[in-house]
Order: C-alpha cells, then structure tokens, then sequence
C-alpha cells in the first residue's frame, strides 16, 4: 500500500444500499485503475454482520487491492480520508 494511490468508499449502512452501490463502485474502480494501476481501495463498513458479507461478497471479484475495515469508528473512517501519500 506504501505509495500506492488510495481511494476510500463509502458503501452505505443499509444492505439495500450497500447492494446498489457497490457494483456501480466496481465500475468506477475499474476505469480509474486504467489511469491508476497502482490504485488501492480503502471500504469502511458498519459493525452489521450483513454489511460486511455484501461488502466482502462483492469485493472478492475485485482486481485491485481492496482494505476493509469493518465496523470502523469514526476517528477510523476520518483517518482513512486523511491518508497521504
């Protein structure tokens, strides 16, 4: 992750949510990884059970590295906002 180009998403708090919005992600993530291979997804997630399964069930078909933090605090979720390279 050292010098790589980080993103953080936020996919929601709510499994329909979460459902909709992480393969418009996927596709997002995608087309930026053509101009940024070196690009590494940061996913801050509730503490729901169910939240993190969607989240990782979908980011298991990911090509690029992808850093969950399941049921991250709100001082985590700003610390992974404010990282720099």
């Amino acid at each position: 992750m050292l010098g790589s180009t980080l993103m953080s998403l936020l996919p929601g708090s709510r499994l329909q949510e979460v459902r909709r919005m992480m393969p418009i992600y996927k596709e997002a993530v995608e087309i930026l990884q053509e101009d940024k291979p070196d690009l590494t997804v940061i996913i801050p997630t509730t503490f729901s059970s169910d939240i993190i399964k969607a989240v990782e069930s979908n980011i298991s078909k990911w090509n690029v590295p992808v850093v969950l933090l399941p049921g991250a605090s709100l001082k985590e979720k700003y610390e992974a906002f404010n990282v720099y390279n």
